[in-house]
């Protein structure tokens, strides 16, 4: 792997030379990086990525690839990679990681960042953490009573103008445990809406799942005396329980998706 953003990289001649295809290096930067220096010492770290550029610099160079590093993820500390680096066919020059090279991985390297070593320290008895990665969806969490149907509509159209799908516990059947479902749905959802309308303790409670696992919660209400104190510097959108105000909520919640999926 390079050793700095910027490197050049060196492949063996014939190794990866479909790179050089347009679509294929597109392809290339979905994939997260792992950028990690050559193992000589206890002080050295890794970072984790994304792909930015693959380009050819010079007739001498075979390819020069920009990273950019994930400023929000803590840096790993090289030594603790070592013992994945076998499972990971990385050669081995005395030691793993002791020469520059690049390589695709089939792992999951946000299991093994939270996981294998970031392990939680939290452990609640109620339900398990998820440990998927989150997607570009929206988790709703709302009142089911039949008066807030369209409720639901306006947020399903938002989601839709914004380009992503909303999702509702009612919508999946995962686990015979229900929390389990809310909790999964949380943690594979980038961003929480929540109607805190009547002050329902379920939403609530969902909310706190929510702020602990780092999700973005946009909260929605008809009232602002149902937003609890602890929440009251929280942002929230208000909207009036009629045609023109669905209407509205929509619009304003579009916008708002549309804003929070445009962040890194």
């Amino acid at each position: 792997m390079p050793r700095s953003v910027g490197e050049v990289i060196r492949p063996d001649k014939g190794e990866w030379t479909s790179a050089k295809d347009h679509a294929y290096r597109n392809e290339l930067a979905k994939y997260p990086v792992l950028l990690t220096p050559e193992l000589y010492g206890h002080e050295e770290v890794a970072y984790v990525g994304s792909v930015e550029d693959i380009g050819h610099p010079a007739p001498e160079a075979d390819y020069q690839c920009t990273i950019r590093r994930d400023e929000r993820i803590p840096a790993v500390q090289g030594s603790l990679l070592e013992p994945f680096a076998e499972a990971w066919g990385m050669p081995k020059y005395g030691k793993y990681f002791r020469h520059t090279e690049w390589r695709l991985v089939d792992a999951d390297l946000y299991k093994l960042l939270v996981t294998e070593l970031h392990p939680s320290s939290i452990a609640p008895k109620m339900f398990n953490l998820p440990q998927r990665s989150p997607k570009n969806q929206v988790a709703l969490m709302m009142p089911f009573a039949a008066e807030f149907n369209p409720v639901r509509e306006a947020v399903d159209k938002a989601a839709k103008l914004a380009g992503v799908k909303c999702i509702r516990v009612d919508d999946i059947w995962k686990s015979s445990i229900i929390v389990q479902d809310v909790v999964d749905l949380i943690g594979e959802s980038r961003i929480v809406l929540a109607d805190m309308t009547n002050k329902n303790p379920n939403v609530f409670y969902e909310v706190g799942i929510a702020h602990t696992l780092g999700r973005e919660v946009v909260p929605i209400t008809q009232s602002d005396q149902d937003v609890p104190s602890d929440l009251a510097g929280h942002r929230y959108l208000k909207y009036v329980p009629n045609g023109e105000g669905y209407t509205k909520l929509a619009k304003e919640l579009s916008d708002r998706l549309t804003t929070l999926l445009c962040e890194p």
